[in-house]
């Protein structure tokens, strides 16, 4: 994609409970560890930090404070299309949900950006609770990585990893949506 560069996006909204803290922090910690990945990374975060100035804020503060303005752009907003181009123009796609959102009751919440990321056939790097919905639509459907959304360290290795089968041509999406095409027909029916 860009210029030799592996571009990492998230689209959807930040705020209470959904933050990318940790991403970032996991982002450092492997920018600390192997400086020669920093030309190589893009980062898009696309969307507003809906009702959290606060967290908007301390997210900007950190950015600016870890020295990552050169790799993590922050889009507020983008018209639907233009942000699906964005996506698809990516080679990882960062899934972060809170973690209450992996319950039923949140289900419709969860899978919404969930199947748009995986219609766009793209790999995803999802912080999601290993048990909920969401972590096992992904892992069902074959579409990417599940790691703690709290663990900077497992964070930090599975960039690392995923970025190391981006530079050999290897990391392809080999998502499989047979399945999934008929879960969601069946969940839809049976929320009907």
């Amino acid at each position: 994609s860009g210029n030799g560069r592996c571009i990492i996006t998230y689209a959807g909204t930040w705020g209470p409970g959904r933050s990318p803290g940790y991403f970032l922090k996991a982002l450092n910690m492997l920018l600390q560890r192997s400086p020669e990945m920093r030309g190589n990374l893009q980062v898009n975060f696309i969307g507003e930090f809906k009702y959290s100035p606060d967290l908007e804020k301390e997210i900007r503060h950190y950015i600016e404070q870890a020295n990552l303005s050169d790799i993590v752009t922050i889009i507020s907003w983008l018209p639907y299309r233009e942000a699906l181009a964005k996506l698809l123009a990516s080679d990882i796609l960062l899934l972060v949900e809170r973690p209450e959102s992996s319950t039923n009751n949140n289900f419709w919440v969860v899978t919404s950006k969930v199947f748009l990321y995986l219609y766009a056939r793209k790999p995803i790097l999802a912080l999601l609770p290993s048990g909920g919905e969401a972590a096992r639509i992904i892992r069902e459907s074959n579409a990417g990585e599940i790691v703690s959304p709290t663990d900077i360290e497992a964070i930090a290795n599975k960039i690392s990893e995923m970025y190391g089968r981006f530079k050999i041509g290897e990391l392809a999406s080999n998502v499989n949506l047979s399945d999934i095409d008929k879960y969601e027909r069946k969940k839809q029916a049976g929320e009907l």
